[in-house]
């Protein structure tokens, strides 16, 4: 009964994606379709899978311009975060969540995907100074491949706590460790 509960809320939420996908400007549609077609594909051949609620909380629904995937093990639940900015702009953010499987609440470890690792927070995408008209298609399928080129760097932060030059300082976490 839960998996088909589950797969009936992904099934929702994939249809709200695609209704958002075909109502946002084309720079942010081309960054989507990339995502989606792409970076999310990556990230499920790595164990990871799409859910359409965060921490297994069915009151906790992903927005439709988001791409939540979780992979579990045993002892942790590993959770990446692809998010767009407001206003349906060209540009998102990627968030890592390391977090125990007993207790969802407690966080173990975060990171961001940033352009330099100095940084606590990047949007990826277009950037606000270059007009929409110069954004093609092969910008955002670049743009991910460079990304998806990153996720050895996302695995390894799961796995060793490693921190890649594409990823940042601890963003959440120390809050809750004793």
């Amino acid at each position: 009964m839960m998996v088909n509960s589950m797969n009936k809320a992904l099934d929702s939420y994939i249809k709200r994606r695609r209704k958002w996908i075909n109502s946002i400007p084309a720079t942010t549609k081309s960054l989507a379709n990339e995502i989606d077609g792409n970076l999310v594909k990556k990230l499920r051949e790595n164990g990871f899978e799409l859910v359409p609620y965060c921490m297994g909380d069915t009151k906790n629904l992903v927005d439709k311009s988001e791409s939540y995937l979780e992979k579990k093990d045993e002892h942790f639940t590993y959770c990446i975060s692809i998010m767009f900015d407001k206003y349906d702009r060209a540009a998102f953010q990627v968030n890592l969540l390391k977090r125990e499987s007993e207790r969802l609440h407690n966080i173990v470890d975060s990171s961001n995907l940033v352009a330099s690792n100095n940084q606590f927070v990047y949007f990826w995408g277009k950037p606000w100074w270059i007009p929409s008209a110069f954004w093609s298609e092969k910008s955002s399928s670049n743009l991910i491949s460079k990304i998806c080129s990153y996720s050895t760097q996302i695995l390894d932060f799961f796995e060793t706590g490693k921190r890649g030059s594409q990823l940042s300082r601890e963003i959440i976490g120390s809050l809750q460790k004793n």
